[in-house]
């Protein structure tokens, strides 16, 4: 929707007729021929003046302008295209229009075009536009026009083919290709890269950047007692071969796909899933190659010649869509917005282009028709399952599931109700319709033949027994294809309720060039993601290497991590950005390969530090990458690294979603029905939090107040925040009060003196030693809480008894109470939540 939203400020302002003319719209095409691919660009980022002897870039320098000011009213969308001229094709914007035309290649006082912009009584873009051209934009318009106008395909819809790597002045610094695009770019503008971070930095940034955790106290000392040249390498290693590795990275996948333990709307209730969260983990530690890994989520049950228990977990990604359970719901409303969910997430995900405005009308700034929308949608109109309601009772097998046995008692139990369910459906090949009559709430529609078959009774009692049975085995909901797929129309307006609309078959956005339906074949699933992990398809390597880039250093190559059409920000680094691109695919999608790339690259590696000669030109360190990025630790990684410290965290991987503490009554407004939130215990409650119940209307409120997503939507890159909250949070919730305890119990054990207690606990969170400021601040601080727990009998116990973890016997109160004081200080440090 983020389309739509920019141009709803004037969207319902009058046509202006003929002035609206030359309110110009970017195209496409090269050298005079249209290309039939989306036009315009959100601002580029800032970048250094261009001379004038270099020829004026139009996807870097007017397309960005074009589309921000006037694309709206010549545009793709022709209900809104100002005087019936389209001005994002060469043809149409170069037409004689009378004896003028509003674009002259190479003549920019014959364009009409040029007379309007610079027209200061009545200017373009309109004054009712809110918008205006800056002196620096009209001169860049009218340069291009006199060096001849010429019009390119827009980035990213252009198969990306893998650039000569540059050759750089300072052969010394890169350590892989990478740098060499950096460098060479910084070069140009004569700036330094930055220094190299210490050692101990970069253990810890690597560390937390790939798995999710802090480095232990061991792991410390031995890394910054290897001098060996490479060191650091074997560290990144050593680390992407860890289990912890593939747990950290599923929290970027799970955002992405909008994975969560309930179904979002009305009553939020549960859905199982948690298989499918477990297979992403599984797949991404076994390096699954990219393509295998989308076509198994995509159309896992469809594979050849017999899916796999895995494909069909995979298949689960297709369910992960917001359902209801509301009585009152139509089913032909939320048939249309399951399906504007499946394909927003689609095409979010893999090809990072926003189409949702299409389900209304054909898009305003892209070439995305509304009946491409629909096309989309129909590839997923064979999936079975219930529009309304979901995996209780008999809708449970109208939501197909998978049971997962935990254990050999399970499986047994299983098998026999399988096997009968399995022979069944052999038996009566019809029976899906007595089922579907079954999972569906009254008014009921007609059975074929108007009544129940004479085997409804031996049906309904075989689904009264597998619906018994998920009670107690753990399942996952699966992707079942429909004997026949639903009908799909296009929606005028999106209206569900109206029916007139064109039935369409699956088929790619038709500007992409995909496959297409034949009489004899209906393009499915499998051919969804044939064609998205094809070197046909533009998009989906970008897209992944982008996110990637932005994951590592900051901000993705390509600003708008969900976003590379015309409405996103241009590439910093095109070539870069394509190179990667084009190593990912080539390497046989290898998700690992880019990701180590990208860590033991000098760009990487450079220091965080804040620059004076950036401060104006790259403040944000967006554009360049002439340094590091300073980040916060994302939400689960704040409070899995004090768990960590304390030695609480429980390291088993997978498992049912977990229920960490979590503030009393938030769960209130939940009904239908009414929930009580279940608080783990034993070792579930330190679970890392990856396995945190994602409940998507009340997400857990201490993960909200450190930015993760409620799972609503595809998340591309988290936006990160500093709040007084977070230092509330940080301070007082239990888990980390129940941390700094445990870790304080464990600091008054290690020596004698309280400043050698110090430095170890120092160096087990820090990996440091404290600086003897640092060191007078924390043993002041530890006085004055042995002072205050001394004049206040009966505080240090209401402290220490906070969490369930045992309180020590052996040690006093009050020591145990003010070193937890201490302890607690350290792990809200600044130092402590970031990576640097």
């Amino acid at each position: 929707m983020k389309s739509c939203l920019k141009s709803c400020h004037y969207a319902f302002a009058p046509i202006v007729a003929i002035f609206s003319l030359f309110c110009i719209g970017c195209g496409d095409g090269t050298s005079g021929q249209a290309s039939g691919t989306k036009s315009g660009g959100t601002t580029a980022p800032d970048a250094e003046p261009v001379s004038a002897t270099v020829p004026v870039s139009f996807n870097n320098e007017i397309r960005p302008i074009l589309s921000n000011n006037c694309i709206f009213c010549h545009g793709p969308d022709p209900d809104h295209r100002g005087a019936d001229l389209r001005l994002d094709f060469y043809e149409d914007a170069t037409a004689d229009l009378g004896g003028y035309a509003a674009i002259v290649p190479g003549d920019r006082g014959k364009s009409e075009v040029w007379r309007r912009i610079t027209d200061t009584g009545d200017p373009m873009p309109p004054v009712k536009s809110h918008k205006t051209l800056t002196p620096e934009e009209i001169e860049l318009i009218g340069r291009w026009i006199d060096e001849g106008a010429i019009y390119e395909t827009h980035w990213a819809y252009v198969i990306p083919e893998r650039p000569e790597i540059p050759e750089v002045e300072n052969t010394a610094w890169p350590a892989n290709p990478i740098d060499r695009f950096i460098l060479a770019n910084l070069e140009k503008r004569d700036i330094e890269p930055s220094p190299r971070a210490d050692r101990r930095t970069l253990l810890r940034r690597a560390t937390f950047d790939l798995t999710g955790l802090p480095p232990t106290a061991e792991q410390a000392r031995a890394f910054l007692a290897d001098d060996s040249p490479d060191a650091y390498e074997r560290l990144v290693d050593s680390l992407l071969e860890t289990t912890a590795y593939g747990e950290h990275l599923a929290v970027w996948w799970l955002d992405l796909v909008r994975y969560a333990d309930t179904i979002g709307l009305h009553s939020d209730n549960p859905r199982s899933a948690w298989p499918y969260r477990d297979w992403v983990i599984r797949s991404l530690n076994e390096n699954m190659p990219f393509d295998e890994f989308t076509t198994m989520q995509l159309a896992g049950d469809l594979m050849q010649p017999e899916p796999t228990t895995d494909m069909l977990v995979a298949s689960a990604y297709n369910r992960l869509a917001l359902a209801t359970e509301e009585g009152g719901a139509q089913p032909m409303e939320y048939e249309a917005i399951t399906n504007t969910d499946r394909v927003a997430n689609f095409t979010d995900v893999w090809l990072a282009t926003s189409v949702s405005c299409a389900e209304c009308h054909d898009h305003k700034f892209d070439p995305v028709t509304a009946r491409d929308f629909y096309t989309m949608a129909a590839f997923f109109a064979d999936i079975d399952h219930a529009i309304i309601g979901q995996d209780r009772g008999y809708a449970a097998l109208k939501h197909p599931i998978l049971f997962v046995p935990e254990n050999e008692e399970q499986a047994a139990r299983i098998a026999p109700v399988e096997e009968a369910y399995t022979a069944f459906l052999e038996a009566h090949p019809d029976a899906w319709m007595v089922e579907e009559y079954l999972a569906t709430r009254p008014p009921r529609p007609a059975l074929p033949g108007g009544e129940m078959p004479e085997y409804g009774e031996e049906f309904q009692k075989i689904l009264e027994q597998r619906t018994e049975l998920a009670k107690s085995v753990p399942h996952v909901v699966i992707t079942r294809q429909r004997p026949e797929p639903r009908t799909v129309r296009v929606l005028a307006r999106g209206d569900w309720q109206d029916t007139t609309g064109e039935i369409v078959e699956p088929a790619i956005l038709e500007f992409l060039d995909g496959p297409v339906s034949t009489d004899d074949h209906r393009l499915t699933r499998l051919d969804l993601a044939k064609w998205t992990m094809s070197a046909e398809n533009p998009l989906t390597a970008r897209a992944m290497v982008n996110r990637l880039w932005g994951r590592y250093l900051g901000t993705p190559i390509s600003a708008d991590a969900i976003e590379l059409g015309s409405q996103g920000v241009p590439p910093t680094h095109p070539e870069l950005l394509d190179w990667l691109a084009v190593e990912f695919r080539e390497s046989g999608w290898d998700l690992r390969h880019i990701i180590r790339l990208i860590v033991t690259s000098e760009t990487y590696r450079q220091l965080a530090d804040t620059r004076e000669d950036l401060a104006i030109i790259d403040p944000d360190n967006q554009k360049l990458f002439a340094r590091q990025s300073a980040l916060r630790l994302p939400a689960e990684a704040v409070r899995d690294q004090a768990l960590a410290a304390a030695g609480l965290l429980d390291d088993r991987i997978g498992g049912p979603s977990v229920f960490p503490y979590q503030p009393d009554g938030h769960w209130e407004p939940l009904n239908f029905p009414r929930r009580e939130y279940p608080t783990s215990t034993g070792p579930d409650l330190y679970r890392r939090s990856l396995y945190t119940w994602a409940q998507r209307m009340f997400p857990h409120p201490l993960m909200v107040s450190f930015d993760a997503p409620s799972r609503e939507n595809c998340t591309g890159q988290r936006m990160i925040s500093v709040t007084p909250l977070q230092a509330l949070a940080s301070l007082n919730a239990p888990d980390f009060v129940e941390a700094a305890r445990v870790l304080a119990a464990a600091t008054a054990r290690t020596s004698e003196t309280d400043a050698d207690r110090l430095d170890h606990l120092f160096f087990h969170v820090l990996s440091r030693e404290p600086r003897d400021s640092e060191r007078a601040t924390l043993l002041a601080l530890l006085q004055n809480q042995r002072q205050r727990h001394q004049a206040a009998p009966g505080s240090a116990e209401k402290l220490i008894a906070t969490g369930e973890a045992p309180v020590p016997t052996d040690l006093d109160p009050v020591e145990l109470a003010a070193w937890t004081a201490v302890c607690r200080a350290i792990l809200n440090l600044h130092e402590t939540v970031t990576r640097n």
